[in-house]
């Protein structure tokens, strides 16, 4: 080893100390802000990575932001919230539009509206989301903040989007109330199903799309199904439709979509630790943790995955 590698290795070796040492400060303040409920330990193997530094900056930013509603948060920023019936369709469209864009010069988006009057969407948001409390997190151009119309879960939501908002395939093969579907050429459903009972598994992958086909109501159907059905034969597929349904639950930030998301991340786990690669589940589950260090509903699940004991709030 020449002398510039040993120096260069010497100065990756000093960062890695420094930033222990960075880590345990952070972590040791988290346990100050939760009162000692928060539990901080675990594997050692990563406490010198970036990743495990940047998530307990994100977990110590989110405890110590206010809690607020979005609301009040507008009243602040001087957009004034009269009660929709106080309003013309002309000036609720002007100010429903004033609201969005306010929404979005703090980081907050709107999904799934197109199916509502405008005079709905407002009263909607005037008489229900803008007056959910949240923690009100400094604007970061890295990050944002979702709001879907239709992100609860519930049938109700799902006939909605395929109504209006799933492609032509998505609503042809089932209607969500019945499970009866409509007939459609190839009846791609079908073909799952009969290549799964016949343990055709190439042909299950190729019917379903493969992982990386768009998603839909009717894909996350059968996506339990495919996964459970090609784990052995073909893991990476079944891994990668597992994930896809996960974050798909995660993006919905509903602690009953977390506790969906957590069943499809065990199922995983087992399949990487009987494959022998238990580095690789670790890896997704650091990643994780940093992508929802803001959610500590989805932390509480993913520390149950990994036989922890904590919690990231007290319970309401």
């Amino acid at each position: 080893m020449t002398d510039d590698e040993q120096q260069s290795e010497l100065s990756r070796e000093l960062e890695k100390t420094d930033r222990r040492i960075r880590i345990e400060r952070l972590k040791k303040e988290a346990e100050e802000i939760s009162g000692g409920e928060m539990v901080t330990s675990g594997s050692e193997e990563d406490e010198d990575s970036p990743v495990v530094e940047e998530f307990w900056e994100r977990v110590l930013e989110f405890e110590k932001a206010p809690r607020g509603t979005r609301f009040a948060q507008l009243h602040e920023a001087g957009v004034a919230l009269p009660p929709p019936d106080s309003l013309s369709d002309a000036e609720l469209h002007g100010k429903l539009w004033e609201v969005i864009n306010k929404l979005a010069e703090m980081r907050v988006f709107l999904y799934h509206t197109d199916h509502l009057s405008d005079r709905e969407l407002y009263a909607l948001l005037w008489d229900g989301l803008l007056r959910e409390e949240t923690v009100i997190m400094p604007p970061d151009p890295g990050s944002a903040c979702h709001l879907d119309i239709i992100g609860s879960g519930s049938e109700a939501d799902i006939a909605i989007g395929l109504k209006y908002y799933d492609d032509e395939e998505e609503r042809a093969l089932v209607v969500p109330e019945t499970k009866v579907r409509y007939r459609s050429f190839p009846d791609t459903a079908t073909l799952i199903e009969i290549a799964i009972r016949e343990k055709r598994h190439d042909d299950v992958l190729r019917w379903y799309g493969g992982p990386g086909k768009r998603g839909g109501y009717w894909q996350d159907h059968q996506g339990e199904a495919v996964a459970a059905a090609v784990q052995e034969t073909h893991p990476d597929a079944a891994l990668a439709i597992w994930l896809r349904m996960a974050k798909a639950q995660i993006a919905m930030t509903k602690p009953a979509a977390y506790q969906t998301a957590g069943a499809c991340l065990a199922k995983m786990q087992a399949v990487y630790r009987r494959t022998g690669r238990t580095a690789e589940w670790d890896r997704l589950i650091t990643a994780l943790r940093a992508e929802n260090a803001r959610k500590p509903r989805m932390i509480e699940v993913l520390d149950g995955l990994e036989g922890k004991r904590s919690r990231i709030l007290a319970p309401p």
